[in-house]
């Protein structure tokens, strides 16, 4: 039987996890599936476990970096090696919910219009305790998806899958040149000439590992991080046409990377920016007004929110000292 999905996965010293991840596509309530795995390289022996529960296993393609590359080589290298019509990404660490590829394909065979569709996630330790995300499962729909990208990846890579006819059409690629954060920059690329839809369903369970690629990244190379960060948001302003004084763009900046507005003067710069972001948004036609002014509304009440709490807890810690 044809794969009609490829699931691509790729490894890096996942010894602990990766046959727990695996096991989670074995036991997919959709068959139609093949699973390319590609290791990074690992010293940790996560390619001889591959190797071993691929024996049993025909629908697993396993392959080996000649060096360490990154997971955006990995991606698209799997990608590569595959041949599914459509690709389903996950993380070694991670672990699918068994209707995750069910739910994911029979909504794109259904629309055929949409590019990509993507999920939420529960949370799981490094001791396998799972932590029930209690954010609201909320639709979103492609205009809503294209303007959030403005400020953030609201798309959680493990639980994506997309049409693999416009990754060819569109020569679209996971960036080699932006480690840890390229999944970002790939949804930016994608946005431009495919839908994204987000369902309020949770398709899997994310491993907070750390020394998983994204922990250790934030806590090594965390400037390197902003500047990734900061590149992928000033080239996907320039494809919405934006145009921002440093006044407003460096505040907001700072904000998309997660960092903290120290003062209510950066708070104040930060909101007026966004109310300028709207306008041109509007002005250009980039997506439905609606969608914008909703999306603008939220990021808005996320900065007085984030703001709020950071000068309660400022507060706490006086009186903490004064305490003492």
């Amino acid at each position: 039987m044809e794969p009609i999905v490829s699931i691509v996965m790729p490894c890096y010293n996942a010894a602990e996890y990766v046959g727990l991840a695996i096991q989670s596509i074995i036991n997919q309530s959709f068959r139609a599936w093949e699973l390319v795995i590609v290791d990074d390289c690992s010293d940790d022996g996560s390619f001889e476990l591959i190797e071993k529960l691929a024996i049993d296993e025909s629908r697993i393609k396993y392959y080996k970096n000649d060096k360490n590359r990154g997971i955006s080589f990995s991606r698209n290298y799997g990608i590569e090696k595959s041949c599914g019509r459509y690709i389903a990404l996950m993380d070694a660490d991670d672990m699918a919910y068994p209707d995750r590829l069910k739910m994911q394909i029979e909504y794109l065979e259904n629309h055929p219009d949409v590019g990509a569709v993507s999920g939420y996630f529960d949370y799981l330790d490094m001791n396998g305790k799972i932590t029930i995300n209690k954010d609201k499962l909320k639709f979103l729909g492609s205009e809503n998806v294209k303007v959030r990208l403005i400020f953030e990846c609201v798309i959680a890579d493990s639980s994506a899958t997309f049409r693999r006819d416009i990754l060819k059409k569109y020569c679209i690629r996971f960036p080699e040149e932006y480690p840890a954060v390229g999944g970002y920059k790939f949804w930016c690329d994608f946005t431009r000439v495919g839908k994204i839809n987000i369902l309020p369903v949770k398709f899997y369970q994310y491993r907070i590992n750390e020394n998983g690629l994204t922990q250790v990244t934030k806590k090594k190379n965390q400037q390197l991080r902003y500047k990734w960060h900061d590149a992928i948001h000033q080239e996907y302003w320039e494809m919405c046409k934006l145009k921002l004084e440093n006044t407003y763009s460096l505040p907001i900046l700072k904000f998309t990377r997660g960092q903290q507005l120290d003062n209510l003067g950066e708070v104040l710069k930060t909101v007026k920016g966004i109310s300028i972001i709207k306008a041109q948004l509007i002005e250009s036609k980039f997506a439905s007004s609606e969608s914008i002014k909703s999306v603008c509304t939220y990021e808005k009440k996320r900065i007085y929110k984030q703001y709020f709490w950071n000068s309660v807890s400022k507060l706490c810690k006086v009186i903490m000292k004064k305490a003492d």
